[in-house]
């Protein structure tokens, strides 16, 4: 086989997924930033070079830091509708074909059950001390992104998928990198997630859903059963 063949073949068995880190404008996120002392506070991963879906793990809708889990991303959320520009990197990441099938799959399973799906919000708030843990079925969004990509066979460090931060992933795909600058353009065309981000939640009903989650966390915690990939 001469070289324009197995480029040829190269083509035609590889995919590609962009992994995303973005600055964003939430005061949770500002405080990422500080503990972390890093550029990037968030992480997402999209399938489609037209970032048509951009998948995360994030807060449901604004007011709600608690009631989080697996979100599609779009430029109002990421924005807030008030900041012009949002900083950004991405790596564009080859894969294999039939492992790029396969991480389509399970990013559908998951949005197919997403309230099963939990922010790994003990882990995140412990992290400077405790360097990130597992529990089940409950993601940062750097560890969600981690989880996707090596179920896709990316290689990626030694580090433990629940330790992952935004910075570790910048490691790891930096020789990807194809992009950095403002977000918000290339993902005009985003679709948006069925949860309207801007929308309220009555007081009450609220209290008791953290209420709910926080426990649920601590359930998972207590009788942890670690998930494959992590």
């Amino acid at each position: 086989m001469n070289c324009i063949e197995e480029q040829i073949e190269q083509v035609e068995t590889t995919k590609y997924v962009y992994v995303i880190l973005t600055r964003t404008p939430t005061k949770f996120a500002g405080l990422i930033r500080k503990m972390m002392r890093k550029k990037y506070n968030h992480a997402s991963i999209s399938f489609t070079e037209d970032f048509k879906d951009v998948y995360t793990m994030g807060r449901y809708r604004h007011k709600t830091p608690i009631l989080a889990g697996p979100i599609k991303e779009y430029p109002d959320r990421l924005s807030l509708r008030r900041e012009k520009t949002v900083p950004c990197v991405i790596y564009k990441v080859p894969v294999d074909i039939d492992k790029y099938s396969q991480g389509i799959e399970l990013i559908y399973n998951i949005m197919k059950e997403r309230e099963d799906y939990l922010y790994n919000l003990y882990s995140v708030l412990t992290y400077p001390v405790l360097k990130g843990f597992n529990t089940p079925k409950a993601f940062s969004c750097s560890e969600f992104v981690a989880y996707i990509l090596r179920a896709m066979e990316v290689d990626l460090s030694d580090i433990k998928t629940c330790s992952y931060t935004p910075w570790y992933l910048h490691e790891d795909l930096k020789q990807y990198m194809y992009y950095e600058g403002n977000i918000l353009p290339l993902m005009k065309n985003s679709n948006h997630d069925e949860v309207d981000y801007f929308s309220d939640v009555k007081f009450f009903p609220l209290v008791g859903k953290n209420i709910t989650v926080l426990s649920k966390l601590l359930y998972r915690l207590c009788f942890r059963k670690k998930q494959k990939g992590q």
